[in-house]
């Protein structure tokens, strides 16, 4: 039980973590509505601890359009090698 209270731990630092990075890149551009989408993904987040812990990766983008990123933000955050790879994208792409 523990073990699997620090994955869900781990798990929701790396969807925060990606989110963040998500937006200050969504930022960079000039989609407004990417933006505010972005922005209401990570607000999800905050005030969903049920869906920033959960590993689940099929949420049904028909009850709420924003999962269809909270599907691929959770996929991303419980694969080591993906998490590495969108981090190290999103931190390359913030520094240019």
């Amino acid at each position: 039980m523990k073990s699997e209270m620090n994955t869900n731990i781990k798990l929701a630092e790396r969807k925060l973590e990606l989110q963040k990075l998500q937006l200050n890149f969504v930022r960079t551009g000039n989609n407004k509505h990417r933006v505010e989408e972005q922005e209401q993904v990570l607000q999800l987040l905050y005030s969903s601890p049920d869906l920033l812990h959960s590993s689940k990766t099929n949420y049904d983008t028909k009850e709420n359009n924003l999962y269809k990123y909270l599907n691929v933000l959770t996929a991303y955050a419980s694969n080591e090698k993906k998490y590495e790879s969108v981090k190290e994208f999103y931190l390359n792409q913030c520094e240019g």
